[in-house]
């Protein structure tokens, strides 16, 4: 094979290992990305449960409440 020859097939290969690099780092800007926006959400979902959470536990402490206040006026019968 000739020094010529030899040259173009690895400018050839050349090509070939930049264009593969291209796409891998175009793939792992799509992933980046797609991997941001679901951090997102989850940390925007925790949040939502969070607060529905904290209703929930006022609305069993002011229950919990009523019945206390129930049970002390019927004990005082």
């Amino acid at each position: 094979m000739t020094m010529d020859k030899r040259l173009e097939k690895l400018a050839e290969r050349h090509e070939a290992l930049a264009q593969a690099m291209d796409l891998n780092a175009s793939l792992q800007r799509g992933h980046d990305q797609r991997t941001r926006q679901a951090i997102d959400t989850l940390v925007s979902l925790h949040a939502d449960m969070s607060r529905a959470m904290e209703n929930l536990i006022g609305s069993q402490r002011g229950m919990m409440d009523a019945i206390t206040r129930l049970d002390t006026r019927e004990g005082r019968r």
